[in-house]
């Protein structure tokens, strides 16, 4: 499913995979190409809840090079041994925008 999400966004995003961003590496950065698009800001966790991926986006600042937009969106995927997915997405507004 991310796969064809991937493939699908590349018309209107620029993505970066294991982007450095804040104090690490955020999984998947899309830098939207147009405006009116928010940036998404994708981290993926085995193991771990969708919630515990999208504070690691904040706690790491993975936020940081998508400062320059209005709001953007975290989207925490989580993952079991049994592969069953969950996910949350949460939109972000920058303060002061």
């Amino acid at each position: 499913m991310i796969t064809l999400c991937y493939l699908y966004a590349r018309k209107s995003y620029n993505i970066l995979r294991e982007e450095k961003s804040g104090k690490g590496y955020c999984d998947y950065l899309f830098l939207p190409k147009e405006s009116g698009y928010p940036p998404i800001i994708l981290e993926l966790k085995a193991g771990k809840s969708p919630e515990e991926a999208i504070e690691q986006i904040k706690v790491k600042n993975y936020l940081q090079r998508a400062e320059s937009y209005e709001k953007a969106l975290l989207v925490g995927i989580s993952y079991d041994k049994e592969k069953r997915h969950q996910c949350k997405i949460e939109k972000y507004l920058f303060p002061d925008k």
